[in-house]
């Protein structure tokens, strides 16, 4: 028998020597949670005190700010395997045949959520669930507001062509691509 000492209580503890292992510490469970309780853990984001055992950030908040970038990558690549199928190198290849644009409307994603810009959407056909391509925010928006139906597309393009027609409006563009289509 070996004579410790408490690390919270200083109090004796009888130990009994039986071979290499854990050792005791605490005279009690109470001084166990006591010495946790008034020896707080620094967070390893803000570095503000608090008394946990087992985690390293004092709240949600500050482990979600210290694994922003991680968590972004982390959370797109489960999405897209998810919901769509897509490893990361099927949308790069898919991103590279549209040269970083979108399918539609020829341009780069403009809509920024928290100052980051979003990555463009995967476009898939609701029924066959087959990807169609790449989207920005505003043109998935708009197909989906359509209920991917091509009739109301159409609908629409002949609306947009009379008002045209007949006013004037300076709101086409010159300029008519090939789409992205593989």
């Amino acid at each position: 028998m070996t004579i410790r000492k408490c690390e919270y209580c200083e109090s004796d503890i009888k130990v009994m020597d039986i071979g290499p292992g854990k050792r005791k510490r605490f005279c009690s469970p109470k001084c166990s949670s006591r010495k946790r309780r008034n020896n707080p853990k620094a967070c390893l984001n803000c570095g503000g005190p608090f008394p946990s055992r087992h985690n390293k950030y004092c709240s949600r908040k500050c482990l979600k700010e210290f694994n922003k970038e991680k968590m972004q990558g982390y959370d797109f690549h489960y999405s897209l395997q998810r919901n769509y199928g897509m490893t990361i190198a099927d949308y790069q290849v898919q991103l590279s045949k549209q040269e970083n644009r979108c399918a539609i409307c020829r341009q780069e994603e403009k809509y920024k959520y928290k100052g980051i810009t979003k990555n463009l959407s995967v476009d898939h056909c609701h029924e066959t669930g087959k990807n169609r391509g790449l989207l920005c925010q505003r043109c998935n928006f708009a197909i989906g507001q359509f209920e991917d139906s091509w009739l109301l597309l159409n609908n629409a393009q002949e609306y947009l062509a009379y008002w045209h027609c007949k006013h004037g409006s300076s709101k086409v563009k010159s300029w008519q691509e090939v789409p992205f289509i593989e």
